[in-house]
């Protein structure tokens, strides 16, 4: 049912969806942990930018896998779900890094700023060679299209992306 808008959206806007190819061509170009781990948890967890960078430390719930997401007044408005995969990098990353309290940080106590997510998309997409114009929304999009042609019922995938319509 969904399949066929999908479809039909992405040839009429002439969206694009990377493959799961694409996003490891991403992954293995980029050498930046911050930039890597950004990329991965907007693919794995389909994140909006901004709530990437706002991602804090204490948000991150290794026990269930679970990421908090929350609004600008520090209520969790949902949690997202973070893929096994996603468990080495993390811990690479954080003891590499060390944040002080954002996960990814441009300085100590300032969470990165969503531009410098955008270039670091974009400059792993040129490195890798993907022959598209790639942003985060395009790799969240991709995620998304992936679950989908997979079978998840869109009332999950719903409650992940925290939408009433999808």
């Amino acid at each position: 049912y969904k399949l066929n808008n999908i479809r039909k959206y992405r040839y009429q806007d002439d969206e694009t969806f990377l493959s799961k190819e694409d996003i490891q061509s991403l992954l293995h170009a980029c050498k930046n942990p911050k930039h890597r781990l950004a990329i991965a948890l907007t693919y794995s967890c389909m994140l909006h930018v901004n709530e990437l960078v706002s991602i804090r430390i204490q948000d991150i719930d290794y026990t269930s896998s679970l990421i908090n997401i929350v609004n600008k007044d520090n209520v969790i408005i949902r949690k997202v779900p973070f893929d096994s995969s996603i468990r080495p990098l993390l811990s690479t990353y954080l003891k590499k890094v060390n944040p002080s309290y954002y996960l990814l940080e441009s300085k100590p106590n300032q969470k990165c700023s969503p531009a410098s997510i955008y270039m670091a998309v974009e400059t792993a997409s040129i490195k890798a060679r993907v022959q598209y114009n790639v942003n985060p929304q395009i790799i969240r999009r991709s995620a998304i299209f992936t679950l989908i042609t997979h079978g998840v019922d869109i009332s999950i995938i719903k409650t992940i992306l925290g939408h009433g319509e999808l």
